[in-house]
């Protein structure tokens, strides 16, 4: 079957020519008879049928109400992702506050805690030069308080020797005799117990050690008498025995405490710009002169159980305070007299 051009519809002599479908023998018939073939455009003078295209039924078209119902759920759906993104930008924001906060309060509450003796041990155990001395790291021993030895006579002190009442050596705190000694540096013993008081009072204390050598020994003393005219919260005194771990300088202030086996003057100055005035109960109680404080002279300044040693055997002829006195400093110098707190 094929396609031929027919002449217009009803033998009308104007008009288009028109496709018509050529039929077969058995149909010319029905066409000689007059009936009209048919073309693409339909019917001879017909339009052409036009039939709405067939829609499934998920995409039929939205009514008005349905097309309004979407927009407010997609509209609903925006604003809840948007305040699912802030919600989340809050949290994340306010984690990350709880988190610096967190981190300043420990660094805070770390720098508050932090025993000075690690900044000091950073100062002076740490160093190269402490090192080259032999220095140990200042270490801060446990406080053993602030008590006054309750004594009637300095006898009574025998019962109250420092190796008993002090669990470290040389002490950084702990009961102590109610007197205390004049800023100064001694070429004589003095008692561990007097100093304690002076620690108490925010001063520095430079023990040495009988064992320490005479050169080192006088480079320690000039160190003291200078050091005393900027820092009067000093004083510089033979320690009665050698000093533990085989140390021959020491250095204390109250609670804290660094061993050296040679003496070092930018060690020791660390050391004291650290703790003078700094450190102690009553920092501000000092400093003492020998208005008020004992001066050792002559003789060394120790109690019960010690014995003086006959003839002033010291490290050297007696020195005098940063005052220049040489006040006595006898066993009955300290019953009580300079009482305090």
């Amino acid at each position: 079957m094929g396609w031929v051009v027919a002449p217009p519809c009803g033998g009308q002599r104007r008009g288009r020519p028109v496709l018509v479908e050529a039929l077969p023998p058995q149909r010319w018939a029905s066409t000689l008879r007059g009936e009209p073939a048919r073309s693409r455009a339909g019917q001879c003078g017909q339009p052409p049928s036009r039939k709405p295209p067939v829609v499934a039924d998920d995409e039929q078209p939205l009514s008005k109400r349905e097309r309004q119902k979407q927009r407010r759920a997609s509209k609903r759906e925006t604003q809840q992702a948007a305040a699912r993104r802030q919600r989340i930008r809050k949290t994340v924001a306010s984690g990350l506050v709880a988190l610096i906060v967190i981190a300043v309060i420990g660094v805070a509450g770390y720098l508050w805690q932090r025993p000075p003796a690690e900044e000091s041990a950073a100062l002076g155990g740490e160093s190269e030069t402490a090192q080259a001395a032999g220095c140990d790291a200042v270490a801060q021993p446990p406080d053993l308080g602030s008590d006054h030895l309750q004594v009637q006579q300095p006898s009574e002190l025998a019962d109250s020797a420092p190796a008993d009442i002090y669990g470290h050596r040389p002490a950084t705190s702990g009961p102590h005799i109610s007197a205390w000694v004049a800023t100064g540096v001694y070429e004589r013993h003095v008692d561990e117990r007097l100093l304690v008081h002076n620690l108490e009072h925010g001063y520095v204390v430079a023990w040495y050690s009988p064992e320490l050598g005479d050169q080192q020994r006088q480079a320690l003393l000039e160190w003291g008498r200078s050091a005393i005219e900027d820092t009067p919260y000093l004083i510089v005194a033979q320690y009665p025995e050698p000093l533990p771990d085989g140390g021959k300088v020491g250095y204390v202030a109250w609670g804290h405490r660094q061993l050296c086996d040679d003496f070092d003057a930018e060690v020791a100055g660390e050391f004291l710009d650290r703790f003078a005035n700094a450190e102690g109960p009553e920092p501000n109680a000092g400093p003492h002169d020998d208005s008020d404080g004992l001066t050792p002279g002559q003789e060394n300044v120790v109690f019960p159980p010690f014995e003086p040693p006959s003839g002033g055997e010291g490290s050297g002829s007696g020195d005098s305070g940063s005052q220049g006195s040489t006040g006595s400093g006898s066993q009955g110098d300290a019953s009580g007299e300079a009482s305090g707190s």
